[in-house]
């Protein structure tokens, strides 16, 4: 339900490979980026897959805005709603007290009875998904974030190293094992000259039967992610995490432990480890201007082109909530805020990737 598919979009070839049948629900949701990303919802390729938007009885409209050739206001208005109705609707179904489910959600599970019916009737992979409900009419067509830009790989055969005491590392040019005395760990000092927010690398456990390891992943000081030993696939698998924040230039460590929590040896190889960059690098901003559409006030955002930006506002500088999409195809984009009307005093703010 609303699958993470990840930054570089590997989960849409990967969620429900394993199983006889899988079946994804998801609904449009701008909180959480979304609709500016495209991370959390769409067709899987191994899932039959349904839209569930329409059913939510607190979904809403949100304004969406795209660039105009004339500088004109171009909007139109899509049913949102919250990133915890898919959830919500599944839940409803296995107590079946959502009547506009159609034989979706829980009735197609095997617990559900449906098993052999679901893998007779719906082909996994369905692009586009099925709707549930009654959708919007065609509006503006969202963006998906363009796939991060990536420098090449670490070499980690260099002088600046450090290890643990305890534990090996064996290190190549493409990368190093490490095998636990617990913990072992390794760090390379990597040096930066560009804008960066994302960490790239493969890893497989080598590790015999029992082995509990666990490998954690550092960007200086910080914890960036996690690889547990006692739920990974097999087999070299890819892992993206993002960085704590944008780092621009100067020297980082990137570092690499392997603890080990059974009375097996844990041993793990990590390979084409690289470095990357997702989203907006330029500067955007948004402006007041002097004019105005059916007596609303005319915002205008500057900034990069082939970006979707959500549009928040806010009374008091705490609380935020979105109000529009924009949907920038040539740099700017003009929009209304309709319920300004409604307040003395609006705040405002674009948040992109």
């Amino acid at each position: 339900m609303d699958a993470y598919i990840g930054l570089t979009y590997g989960g849409r070839q990967k969620y429900g490979e394993g199983a006889n049948w899988a079946d994804s629900y998801y609904s449009r949701d701008p909180d959480t980026g979304d609709i500016l990303t495209g991370l959390t919802g769409g067709s899987l390729k191994h899932a039959y897959n349904i839209d569930v938007t329409w059913l939510d009885p607190n979904k809403h409209s949100l304004g969406t805005y795209r660039s105009s050739w004339n500088g004109e206001v171009e909007e139109c208005y899509e049913t949102v709603t919250h990133h915890e109705w898919s959830h919500e609707f599944y839940l409803k179904t296995i107590t079946q007290s959502w009547g506009d489910a159609k034989g979706f959600g829980f009735p197609l599970s095997k617990e559900g009875g449906n098993w052999d019916f679901a893998l007779n009737q719906y082909k996994v992979g369905n692009n586009p998904s099925l709707v549930l409900g009654n959708p919007d009419p065609s509006c503006i067509p969202d963006m998906t974030l363009p796939p991060p830009d990536w420098n090449p790989i670490l070499d980690f055969a260099k002088p600046l190293l450090i290890r643990s005491s305890t534990g090996t590392s064996q290190v190549s040019d493409r990368g190093v094992t490490l095998t636990t005395g617990s913990p072992v760990w390794l760090a390379v000092s990597v040096e930066i000259t560009n804008a960066l927010n994302l960490l790239s690398f493969e890893t497989k456990f080598l590790s015999g039967s029992g082995a509990e390891g666990l490998l954690s992943v550092y960007w200086n000081t910080n914890t960036v992610g996690s690889v547990d030993e006692r739920v990974v696939l097999p087999d070299l698998r890819q892992y993206t995490f993002t960085l704590p924040n944008t780092t621009i230039n100067g020297s980082h460590l990137l570092g690499f432990r392997l603890d080990s929590f059974s009375g097996v040896t844990s041993s793990v190889l990590v390979t084409n480890v690289s470095l990357g960059f997702v989203g907006i690098k330029q500067p955007f901003s948004l402006e007041v201007i002097n004019a105005r559409t059916n007596g609303l006030q005319i915002l205008r955002l500057n900034g990069p082109s082939g970006f979707n930006y959500r549009v928040e506002a806010s009374t008091n500088l705490v609380d935020w909530k979105t109000i529009a999409i924009l949907v920038n195809t040539n740099g700017v984009v003009r929009f209304v805020d309709p319920t300004s009307t409604n307040t003395p005093v609006r705040f405002y703010r674009a948040v992109v990737p």
